[in-house]
């Protein structure tokens, strides 16, 4: 289970310039439009204290923290949806992605080109907007008109019954599409829910606003600007001033590279003061992930998951045979761990939990597998 998060918005307003500073990737980010072509991949390690808070109590050769997939996509355009710019190479990216990060330009400075020649953020949300609806709005029309064809064709009665259930929902997402409204602030029961991730729209997809700001500023009139959006679109926001945090975080920090104690120093400051935390954190709440933990000599490692995740899944995660030869999991809490120094004092202390393959995993739970 691998999670992945689109960064999105016009050209050259910081999106590669971000994309390096969460991955250490070093991809070309200049001051001209669509500097990006193709789309860059890399990886968001998620830094958590917990690992190394772990690693006191069991001496272990490596330590694997979560990651999510970042996926730096070529700036949009007004017209992308009809092929202007990079277009629909540019729209086919973002369906592959969970979630989208858009990044908005929130700063006045000559030298460095926009593409429209204004500051707007209003405008510049507001095209993106439009271009993600009209690429579903395409979409939709051409899902229903495969599916009533379909029907003509294939007469068997289940089949008749689930096009017609779908393409009813369709029908009723295009009808609000044509209105402008973004198909992830519409309700949908469960079973809908799982027919519509099944086509990538774009909208449906959940989004975050990076307002990239020059400083951070209660007087900032773009971030002003950017909060009363957030609440109209119900979608969070997150300041970040993308060029400066990414010059004070130029060092890439290995696990396995340093001590404890002054790991342990640098996730106060990292906690305290850094925009990152503040992305992962939105992230997490966003996409309603949780963490789970293996613990052994041979490695420490953090499994990011989805809220529903039970325990047949999870093993799943780890390894095919582990779902197959599943019989029961181990579960002993982040916090018990730690508070008795280990898994054989907790043991002791009556804090295992013996549990079967529905049992939904709570986050810090450290599982060892019984197979």
């Amino acid at each position: 289970m691998t999670f992945k998060c689109g960064i999105i918005g016009l050209p050259n307003v910081g999106k590669s310039t971000l994309f390096n500073l969460l991955t250490h990737s070093s991809v070309k980010s200049e001051n001209f439009p669509f500097c990006t072509i193709n789309a860059n991949r890399g990886i968001l390690s998620i830094l958590d204290i917990r690992l190394y808070k772990l690693s006191k109590f069991v001496h272990t050769t490596r330590i694997i923290p979560g990651n999510i997939v970042l996926v730096d996509i070529a700036g949009l355009i007004k017209g992308a949806s009809r092929g202007e710019g990079l277009g629909n190479k540019f729209l086919n990216d973002i369906a592959q992605v969970d979630i989208l990060c858009h990044v908005v330009r929130c700063f006045d400075k000559n030298d460095i080109y926009h593409v429209n020649n204004n500051i707007d953020p209003k405008t510049d949300i507001q095209i993106i907007h439009d271009e993600l609806v009209l690429f579903d709005i395409s979409l939709c029309e051409r899902l229903i008109s495969s599916l009533i064809k379909t029907s003509r064709y294939d007469k068997k009665k289940d089949v008749v019954k689930d096009i017609t259930q779908t393409v009813s929902l369709l029908n009723n997402c295009l009808e609000h599409l044509y209105e402008g409204t973004r198909l992830c602030n519409l309700i949908f029961d469960k079973e809908e829910k799982v027919i519509l991730k099944n086509f990538n729209f774009l909208t449906y997809k959940p989004m975050i606003y990076i307002a990239n700001i020059d400083s951070i500023s209660n007087n900032n009139y773009y971030l002003n600007e950017i909060s009363e959006i957030s609440t109209v679109d119900n979608v969070p926001y997150i300041p970040i001033c993308v060029l400066s945090a990414s010059e004070s975080m130029r060092t890439k920090v290995k696990y396995n590279d340093i001590m404890f104690d002054d790991m342990v120093s640098f996730f106060e400051d990292y906690f305290n003061h850094s925009k990152i935390f503040d992305f992962v954190n939105t992230l997490y709440h966003v996409l309603r992930l949780k963490t789970f933990f293996t613990v052994n000599t041979q490695e420490i490692r953090a499994w990011i998951i989805s809220k529903d995740t039970v325990a047949i899944q999870a093993a799943d995660m780890i390894h095919s045979d582990f779902r197959r030869m599943f019989i029961r999991v181990q579960v002993v809490r982040y916090n018990d761990f730690i508070f008795f120094q280990g898994k054989f004092s907790a043991k002791k202390h009556g804090k295992i939990k013996i549990e079967g393959k529905n049992y939904l995993i709570q986050d810090g739970d450290i599982l060892h597998f019984l197979i």
